[in-house]
């Protein structure tokens, strides 16, 4: 049994290409009819169909950097007055962000312009209690999609071993515990399971036993 939370989110476009070319089946299947035309009639606004606004900093800054291009010629060549950083504080349409990798030579901007990727806003999560499931195992490269989300829990099932890697310090800067990794061992079919702390040698990428290092007043 595992907690069920409904997640609540926008995207009228989004759901219409999925009526149309994905569908379901059974009851849900004769439902699809209804929700394309009821889609149909709900009209879409462009200005939510944005890419969020930390493509300024991770992606648009480096592509100007490399193409040598400031600030103020930017917007000269974007074509809008030039305000400094407060371009960087909205996300941006498509189009836009399409003219901007038509002016910078970008490929992963014009790719991203062109993208079915829906950036949305979960709006409220709501916890239901909980539910029993069931684990399912999705052939080769293969996936599905439940209640509008893409899910891919076959991975753990399937595999012998399962491990997960937490380091404290890369939650807390100030913690003394820098360099200090925990793995957890959360299955392992043919062996025990637990826990045991290694240090990671940033230097040479490199797990190391803790009682072969020299951590002075650690």
């Amino acid at each position: 049994y595992r907690h069920s939370y409904h997640v609540s989110i926008q995207g009228t476009d989004n759901q219409l290409r999925f009526c149309v070319n994905i569908g379901s089946y059974g009851e849900r299947g004769r439902l699809i009819p209804k929700l394309i035309e009821a889609l149909k009639e709900i009209a879409s606004n462009p200005n939510t169909d944005t890419i969020p606004a930390l493509i300024w900093e991770k992606n648009i800054k480096t592509a100007l950097n490399n193409n040598g291009i400031s600030g103020r010629k930017f917007s000269e060549l974007l074509g809008v007055s030039y305000n400094g950083t407060a371009i960087t504080k909205s996300s941006v349409g498509r189009l836009r962000l399409n003219k901007i990798a038509q002016l910078l030579s970008d490929k992963n901007l014009s790719a991203l312009s062109m993208s079915d990727i829906y950036w949305d806003e979960i709006k409220s999560i709501t916890k239901l209690g909980e539910e029993e499931v069931f684990d399912a195992t999705v052939p080769g490269n293969h996936n599905f999609v439940a209640e509008d989300f893409i899910v891919h829990n076959s991975i753990e099932q399937d595999a012998d071993v399962v491990m997960f890697i937490h380091r404290e310090d890369k939650y807390d800067k100030e913690s003394p515990r820098q360099n200090i990794a925990k793995i957890i061992i959360a299955k392992h079919r043919n062996g025990p399971t637990g826990e045991v702390e290694l240090y990671f040698d940033d230097k040479k990428t490199t797990f190391m036993p803790l009682d072969k290092n020299d951590f002075g007043s650690f």
